[in-house]
């Protein structure tokens, strides 16, 4: 697909394409950040994607851009101030975020590869590289909904809110390269529920009036919603084996909480030559020290001598290394200020200092960071489809206009996220004004030569001249 069919606005999908043409617009964050990661490369992936005429990199490009214009929903443009102006019908829109057939993981992972190869280009220009380690960091989060109808959907622990609420668990991989945080893989996961007559925590009833869609083994699709019923730990171990491979970067670390931590894990980062930086459940962990095997709470008691304080993370800390499952690491205790309870941080790295540890070990809270801005700025969790293949959209569609706005935060180093979005969906604001405005202008135009019985050049004509130059300069303005 190429890149001048995106640029085609009658075969496009409505006014976005506008302003990314429109030379005279304040803001140049469509041209200059989201249109480069949706390459003509994409088409490849895209093959065989139908959308009645419109191209489907241009559909995607539209629907990222929604949240900037207020608009979190599809069903919501047509009651927008925006409807008049789409050339695509919600048929369209709608076919491509339910489309089974969408590699929506394998599209994600190439405007990743072309996010770095970009952040690279602009580190190298600016000389702003950093030295920081290249990171890999999974966590989850619940992905709160509504209705009991959608697709897979379940009532699921919500550690925040201490309860349970309905909704999915939302388990995502993320990519550190030493400046910034992207999100490079996610799954969807629901919860059984310990009690059989509710099996996902739901009624009978409920169930029966969920939304059901079959597909087909070749579909992507498929693997999306067959992760639905999956481990999270083992989903994790494919994701990172995933990564490994579609990443043009060698990786540093693997960063986790205490949820997360077993021995599987473990093994498969060590065997994959990577190090793993996480925390430990105070739980019923073995570990071996000097030949003998302790309960965390009893290797704490052995080695309390052992324990250091540091000023500059005003914590108290064990260091120790340890065996685990046959593999030595690096085993600190830490307890911070005044807390009577003691913590885990596991390094496989043995060499590193307790100060290394938590340095790195405190880049994961990047991911937290991630989730606080997907939901309060990009409606993460407004997709109300019944469908699941459109709550994937709906996700990796928020993830691509993330990575964009990370791309511009990239750039312009000195502006929070939040400063950026704010700022944009300004400008798009101005920008669509200002296009009502001109239409209207326009219209005025037509209105004009009719009542008068000229040609409509003759009126544009006059306002070249000099009487006339004041009001052209506010449409130009405008």
């Amino acid at each position: 697909m190429h890149q001048k069919n995106i640029l085609q606005v009658t075969q496009e999908v409505g006014y976005i394409q506008n302003i990314a043409e429109n030379e005279e617009q304040k803001t140049t964050f469509v041209l200059q950040y989201l249109k480069p990661l949706l390459h003509s490369g994409l088409g490849k992936i895209l093959k065989g994607v139908k959308s009645k005429g419109f191209s489907p990199i241009a559909i995607i490009q539209f629907l990222a851009l929604l949240p900037f214009l207020g608009i979190l929903t599809i069903g919501s443009i047509w009651s927008s101030p925006y409807a008049s102006m789409m050339r695509a019908k919600k048929d369209v829109l709608y076919r491509l975020k339910n489309n089974s057939y969408i590699p929506w993981r394998k599209l994600l992972y190439s405007i990743v590869r072309r996010f770095l190869k970009l952040s690279v280009k602009n580190d190298t220009a600016t000389n702003t590289s950093c030295q920081k380690p290249r990171c890999l960091i999974f966590d989850d989060s619940d992905l709160k909904k509504t209705g009991t109808s959608i697709e897979g959907v379940s009532k699921i622990w919500s550690h925040v809110r201490h309860g349970h609420v309905l909704g999915f668990k939302l388990l995502t991989l993320g990519f550190f390269d030493g400046v910034s945080f992207v999100s490079i893989d996610f799954s969807l996961h629901r919860e059984q529920g310990q009690r059989l007559l509710n099996k996902f925590g739901l009624k009978l009833k409920e169930l029966k009036k969920q939304f059901v869609k079959k597909r087909s083994k070749d579909q992507a699709g498929h693997e999306r919603h067959s992760e639905l019923d999956e481990q999270k730990t083992r989903t994790v171990e494919r994701m990172i084996i995933r990564a490994i491979k579609e990443l043009p970067f060698k990786v540093d670390f693997v960063l986790c909480d205490s949820w997360f931590f077993n021995e599987s894990l473990l093994k498969l980062v060590v065997k994959k030559g990577l190090d793993l930086v996480c925390g430990a459940k105070m739980g019923k962990l073995t570990f071996i020290y000097q030949g003998k095997s302790y309960s965390p709470k009893a290797l704490v008691k052995v080695a309390i001598r052992k324990a250091k304080y540091s000023k500059k993370l005003k914590a108290y800390y064990i260091p120790l290394i340890v065996s685990y499952k046959g593999i030595t690491i690096r085993l600190f205790f830490v307890k911070y200020g005044r807390q009577k309870k003691w913590r885990i941080i596991i390094n496989t790295n043995t060499k590193m200092s307790f100060i290394q540890t938590m340095e790195v070990y405190q880049i994961r809270w990047s991911i937290e960071v991630f989730f606080k801005e997907m939901k309060q700025y990009l409606g993460l969790e407004k997709c109300q489809s019944r469908d699941f293949d459109a709550h994937i959209a709906h996700i990796t569609l928020a993830m691509i206009l993330h990575t964009a706005l990370t791309l511009k935060k990239r750039v312009d180093n000195h502006q929070t996220m939040g400063e950026i979005f704010r700022e944009i969906k300004l400008d798009m604001l101005e920008m669509t004004i200002a296009q009502r405005l001109w239409k209207l202008f326009v219209n005025i135009i037509r209105k004009l030569t009719d009542l008068f019985d000229c040609e409509p050049k003759i009126i544009f004509q006059k306002l070249n001249s000099s009487e006339f130059k004041g009001i052209r300069t506010m449409i130009v303005e405008i």
